[in-house]
């Protein structure tokens, strides 16, 4: 069987199998096993495979037909133009979240040295994302779950501005410097709509995911415990589910914010909620 062959065969079982994107996935799997992307494909396709290559790209088809996340399968998935590691226990990075990273940035704009949080961090996309286009900011990455640790410090360890906080955002506030920018995109799935997930996010950890309180729990906490924290003019910047930015802005309000806003990702969704100080 060629390369080519394999790639048609892997995407048609995945059609069958149901699976969302057959063509793109078939394509990433085949590059990640035998090197050739799908645009080497009308050269390079014709090789045979060998079979090595035969047996692994069985296994992976096998537990992508399962619904086991492609990121997990791969290994490795790209955020803000940054590869991050990823797998079993940590929250795969999602293109929404570069809405926040985008709106920090923004924020940023004019301020030297900035200090920024950047709390339930997971794989330190985000902080990572930060610390790449503000290379003079400090970013405070925290974050409690032993199984995303790891792949938090593999992914922030070329970035000299990162630190690193194992810890309970709940609890460590007082523990951190006064910051310019606070970012974060805390669990915030509510227990109803955990009933509803697609098959692939039921392998991601539950306790990235879902959250007390409709949802709001960790908006509500965090807002109150860090308002202090924030230096005069600093601001909190939180990704939402697309139900949620009109209790989250109340929140803010309720906190002490003085200015609050929301900002759309690229569906036209209100994802981030900024508020002021």
């Amino acid at each position: 069987m060629t390369i080519k062959q394999a790639y048609s065969s892997l995407s048609d079982y995945l059609h069958r199998q149901g699976v969302e994107s057959p063509d793109f996935d078939a394509a990433q799997l085949v590059a990640a096993v035998t090197g050739v992307t799908k645009a080497k494909m009308p050269i390079e396709g014709t090789r045979p495979l060998t079979p090595l290559e035969l047996e692994r790209l069985t296994q992976l088809a096998k537990r992508r037909g399962e619904r086991y996340p492609l990121q997990y399968l791969l290994g490795e998935w790209e955020f803000y133009g940054i590869p991050m590691a990823v797998g079993e226990g940590v929250l795969i990075p999602r293109a929404d979240t570069e809405t926040l990273v985008e709106t920090g940035l923004t924020l940023l704009k004019g301020v030297s040295r900035p200090v920024v949080y950047d709390l339930c961090s997971g794989s330190g996309c985000i902080a990572a994302a930060i610390a790449k286009y503000r290379p003079d900011a400090i970013v405070y990455a925290v974050e409690l779950s032993k199984e995303a640790l790891p792949y938090l410090r593999k992914n922030t360890a070329a970035f000299p501005g990162i630190r690193v906080v194992e810890g309970d955002v709940l609890e460590i506030g007082s523990q951190l410097p006064p910051c310019h920018l606070l970012l974060s995109n805390p669990p915030y799935i509510s227990d109803s709509e955990m009933q509803q997930l697609q098959s692939e996010v039921r392998y991601e950890p539950e306790m990235a995911l879902r959250a007390e309180n409709d949802g709001l729990y960790f908006y509500q906490q965090i807002s109150s415990l860090y308002h202090s924290r924030l230096l005069e003019e600093g601001a909190m910047a939180f990704e939402v589910g697309y139900t949620q930015s009109a209790p989250v802005s109340q929140i803010l309000r309720q906190a002490g914010m003085k200015e609050v806003f929301t900002c759309k990702d690229l569906n036209g969704i209100e994802r981030v909620v900024v508020g002021k100080k």
